[in-house]
């Protein structure tokens, strides 16, 4: 089998390995980076060939991500993988470069805080001024810098609720970007943010709630209305009464009992309509452990559970 029919049935890099002895100086002259990549992925660990490939990576290497590859392959703390990072900072132009330069760069190294600076110089959209202000010291002025800008660039909901919860307690910026968030928001689970981050009392909670209410779709949704509507309230009303219209399941309909008043005929119906969905000993316990006393339910149940024990 010649070297070409080899390639054709295992790929160019093990050909490479399989044939290394058999090939001339000349080929491994003639091969590029991506050539050599290949034949360092199927070199065997720790092998004659694998550093020469790696090396011949880098001697090849002409792009940021080319110079890259070299830096993720090389030693830990080699001099290769120093001149690859190098390398890399010297190429780097965008904002996803640089902070590759800056993620990879040793901790409080001159080379990190030049990345730190340009990733501040380029950004410009809402996440790239978010990837600045994660990367920012505590309390610095950069991380300043980049909180305001993202409040400048925010537009949607998450992107408020991200400002929101980086802004400093207390401060005017928390209680706008709630505003913000209030402001944009479309769904049922955004509405349920705005309200958990809302402080007790004032009128924005109260709006969240009233919101949830309106673009409630499922039973989980109605019993969040209703765990978080005031005792006795119109609200908790309409949502336990919505609970147990959109009711599927035993689990589900065990959450209505729980939650209904004692004694009401909401309660009563759903302890029934247990007793028509379930199907396992432990529903069937459930059952007896809330029927009341010497009732036919109760008997019921204790019987189901003898043929399910």
């Amino acid at each position: 089998m010649n070297f070409k029919q080899l390639t054709e049935k295992v790929g160019f890099g093990l050909a490479v390995v399989i044939s290394y002895q058999k090939l001339s100086k000349e080929f491994f002259n003639e091969l590029n980076f991506d050539e050599w990549c290949q034949v360092y992925w199927n070199a065997p660990d720790e092998s004659e060939l694998g550093k020469l490939a790696l090396s011949k990576m880098s001697e090849t290497a002409k792009t940021f991500d080319e110079w890259y590859q070299v830096y993720w392959n090389a030693p830990d703390e080699s001099e290769l993988g120093k001149l690859a990072l190098n390398k890399m900072s010297e190429i780097a132009k965008i904002f996803d470069e640089w902070q590759q330069v800056y993620q990879n760069a040793p901790d409080e190294s001159e080379l990190g805080k030049l990345a730190l600076n340009k990733i501040s110089e380029i950004a410009k959209t809402f996440d790239e001024w978010q990837q600045v202000y994660r990367n920012a010291p505590d309390e610095s002025e950069l991380g300043k810098l980049a909180l305001n800008k993202m409040s400048e660039i925010a537009k949607i909901f998450d992107e408020w609720q991200q400002v929101y919860r980086n802004a400093p307690d207390e401060s005017d910026l928390k209680k706008l970007a709630l505003s913000k968030m209030s402001k944009t928001v479309k769904t049922f689970d955004e509405w349920q943010q705005v309200y958990r981050n809302a402080p007790g009392g004032i009128e924005l909670k109260k709006l969240a709630l009233s919101k949830m209410s309106k673009t409630v779709k499922t039973f989980d949704e109605w019993q969040q209305v209703y765990r978080n509507a005031p005792d006795e309230s119109e609200l908790g009303k309409l949502a336990l009464s919505k609970m147990s219209k959109s009711v599927k399941t035993f689990d589900e309909w065990y959450q209505v009992y729980q939650n209904a008043p004692g004694g009401i005929e909401l309660k009563k119906l759903a302890l029934s309509k247990m007793s028509e969905t379930a199907k396992t000993f432990d529903e069937w316990y459930q059952i007896y452990q809330n029927a009341p006393d010497e009732s036919e339910l109760g008997k019921l149940a204790l019987s189901k559970m003898s043929e399910l024990s």
